[in-house]
């Protein structure tokens, strides 16, 4: 990757060859999941995230079961991977419930150190959300 970069725009500083040099850190884990609106159930697999400096995005899939549908709010909250104390605007990402126009909102609760996702559940049935979301290390 440095010959790369250094072909395109020239020589790469000491500090961004010691960065491309790293391997970054990668793994999976299983997100311990917290009820709290309007569901019955959430079924977490298993979900991959990566590590580059001070951030670490993570992407997955996970199945929650709506208790109400006409949108009722529905509310769960998810583990990190990798520690971090959470600053409300340092966490950003996007999740799709499959089958459903309404947006999923993913918000960091500092007072609790877990990812809060939020939507209005069109339906009652278990539906798949692929998600994406990044925070920051601190």
């Amino acid at each position: 990757m440095a010959a790369i970069i250094r072909r395109r725009i020239g020589p790469i500083s000491a500090a961004w060859r010691t960065i491309l040099q790293q391997a970054a850190p990668t793994g999976t884990y299983t997100p311990t999941v917290t009820l709290v609106s309007n569901l019955d159930s959430v079924t977490s697999y298993s979900t991959a995230y990566t590590r580059i400096g001070d951030r670490v995005i993570v992407s997955g899939y996970i199945q929650p079961d709506a208790t109400a549908a006409a949108s009722a709010s529905t509310e769960f909250k998810i583990d990190k991977p990798i520690a971090s104390d959470l600053v409300l605007v340092r966490v950003g990402g996007s999740a799709v419930l499959l089958g459903s126009p309404s947006p999923v909102f993913i918000l960091a609760e500092p007072s609790t150190e877990l990812i809060r996702f939020i939507w209005a559940s069109p339906t009652t049935a278990a539906a798949g959300m692929s998600f994406i979301f990044q925070y920051e290390v601190v």
